[in-house]
């Protein structure tokens, strides 16, 4: 049997382990798997939906809420599709499920995104549209509704008058680039919008709808590259954002690109492409960095291992049976749930195969951790973080009691340099190996490279870097800490979900979040309004702002560890 690259290859990213780490974390909860790989480390499995871990009781994912209108206000608005009829809820006017692209259907499968079809009469944009394709989210032990007719928006607007000029959040969503959806309830940006800022969520096609490669889709495209096509849905949204916004109220030439998880790898890979130069003005990138996307588009000259993105495409054809004379056209006809119970985010092993961006020259033009290090990007103001226990979501069920076990797994994940890991990372420096191992895999994946990423954008643009630490009444219960994507609910204020309520001090911390994010994208500055200071950052003392319920300013983060990482090298 062919080798794949995470059962094999011990190649690093940029100097460090984390890409070959991530081909190797296997996450499995309720039953089900959950692979975590090189190009998604920043998703938390839960499509970044519904519920924390250790929020069990809380009750299955509730629908999108519907914007039922106040009376006597259900706003139109003219785009350059048609236009399109929404409601108010709290004084925000809300548009849902507003086509930005021709829906991906037929010959259009595994193309890059066509324009929506133009209209004449008025599109109902009061009731959430569907998902994309996507599998069983074994954490949340729930599937949305979804169909390949998904390419669409949620616009909150403060005003609809096209003088307004508002600042603009597009927010990209996380869900390993397997699960997900612009319309779920934690992003929700009725209290974002409150502080008059637009807010835009998007879908984008995801697994091998989104991102599968193949040697026959290259030779079919003109730029003979294939795979990428939910990097280009995301294109194609922030260019409907520029052509559209403003008669929402938003001000296209004052545009944030904003994504948690596997949306923050998109942005970061979006900062580092020429092809959105101008499309966004800032971007803020919550527990993702684009210096994990590694795979090339083409074998790099390995046949004897599944390393790049059309071998993994190849081998996902013919377990599909689509390994004939018209392998396009087979693929084609297969329905979407066909394709999907096959993918997974990344390398991951054997029965799964990996879907994620790659490094096709055209979409990713260059390696994304060069092109941050040297150029080109995009110079927009950065701010950027990580939280204070990104490790502990992707260890719920490893079974680490010891210190033989944490030893034996960290060199099972890592044969080559597993023991330099275990120096940086003693198990003696930590409560119990449980969490030196959480540590080790938060500090890996998120903290270090952020760093990376916050030190070569800090000498192009003012960049902010910040530590999420709070912990919840509920993250407590299950042992969690501040674990990954927990910011997210404090970011969107979303304080009343069923028996988690915020206390007045999380309502607090919520506040200031929201007031720290919505200054950023007005301004590139997240200071003001009696706020404390967030210091702007500096290699020197790695200056950060730590989130809590009491903030503060804080320096040199893990530094002694992520130094000694970097001293690894490739």
């Amino acid at each position: 049997m062919r080798e794949t690259q995470a059962e094999f290859s011990s190649r690093a990213i940029g100097g460090k382990l984390a890409g070959r780490m991530a081909t190797r974390f296997e996450w499995r909860q309720r039953g089900g798997a959950l692979a975590i790989a090189s190009a998604l480390l920043a998703c938390d499995g839960r499509s970044a939906t519904t519920r924390a871990p250790g929020d069990a009781g809380v009750g299955a994912p509730d629908a999108p809420r519907q914007a039922d209108g106040d009376a006597g206000d259900s706003p139109v608005v003219a785009t350059r599709e048609g236009p399109v009829r929404g409601a108010t809820r709290d004084g925000i006017r809300i548009f849902y499920d507003v086509p930005y692209a021709a829906p991906p259907v037929g010959a259009l499968r595994f193309r890059p995104p066509a324009p929506a079809p133009t209209r004449s009469a008025v599109r109902d944009a009061t009731t959430p549209g569907l998902a994309c394709p996507q599998p069983f989210d074994p954490l949340t032990a729930s599937t949305p509704d979804q169909g390949e007719d998904c390419l669409a928006l949620d616009v909150f607007s403060p005003s609809v008058d096209p003088s307004a000029r508002a600042p603009v959040i597009v927010f990209v969503h996380g869900g390993s680039f397997v699960n997900g959806a612009g319309n779920v309830p934690l992003y929700d940006g009725t209290a974002i919008a409150k502080r008059g800022v637009v807010v835009v969520t998007i879908n984008y096609r995801l697994g091998a709808l989104g991102f599968l490669a193949h040697p026959a889709l290259s030779a079919e495209s003109p730029e003979r590259v294939s795979g990428n096509y939910g990097l280009r849905d995301q294109e194609a949204a922030l260019r409907w954002v520029q052509a559209n916004v403003a008669t929402f109220g938003g001000d296209p030439a004052n545009v944030t690109l904003m994504g948690e998880s596997a949306g923050a790898i998109s942005v970061g890979l979006h900062v580092v492409s020429p092809r959105t130069r101008g499309l966004f003005h800032r971007a803020i990138q919550e527990s993702g960095t684009c210096q994990l996307v590694t795979t090339p588009l083409h074998d790099p000259a390995t046949p004897s291992i599944e390393d790049s993105a059309e071998e993994r495409g190849e081998r996902l054809a013919r377990d599909v049976g689509c390994d004939g004379d018209d392998v396009l056209g087979c693929l084609r006809a297969k329905s979407p749930s066909e394709l999907i119970a096959r993918t997974s985010g990344g390398t991951v092993g054997t029965h799964e195969i990996g879907m994620a961006p790659n490094v096709d020259g055209v979409v990713i033009p260059v390696d994304p951790r060069r092109a941050l290090l040297d150029g080109p990007a995009n110079e927009v103001p950065l701010l950027l973080g990580t939280n204070a226990d990104e490790g502990t979501v992707f260890s719920l069920t490893t079974p680490i009691h010891t210190v033989a076990d944490y030893q034996a797994k960290v060199m099972a994940l890592e044969p080559v340099r597993g023991a330099q890991l275990l120096a940086i990372w003693p198990a003696s420096a930590f409560a119990s190996p449980k969490a030196a191992y959480d540590a080790l895999l938060g500090e890996v994946l998120f903290v270090c490279p952020t760093r990376e990423t916050a030190r070569a954008a800090s000498r192009r643009a003012p960049t902010h870097l910040y530590h999420f630490e709070h912990v919840s009444h509920y993250a407590q219960e299950g042992n969690y800490g501040a674990y990954h994507a927990a910011e997210l609910w404090y970011v969107f204020g979303i304080a009343d979900w069923p028996l988690r309520e915020f206390t007045a001090s999380e309502l607090r911390l919520s506040d200031d979040a929201i007031g720290y994010w919505t200054r950023f994208a007005r301004s590139g500055d997240p200071n003001g309004d009696g706020a404390v200071p967030w210091p702007a950052y500096d290699p020197v003392g790695d200056a950060h702002l730590v989130l809590d319920e009491t903030i503060a300013a804080g320096s040199a983060l893990a530094r002694a560890r992520c130094d000694a990482l970097e001293q690894l090298g490739p």
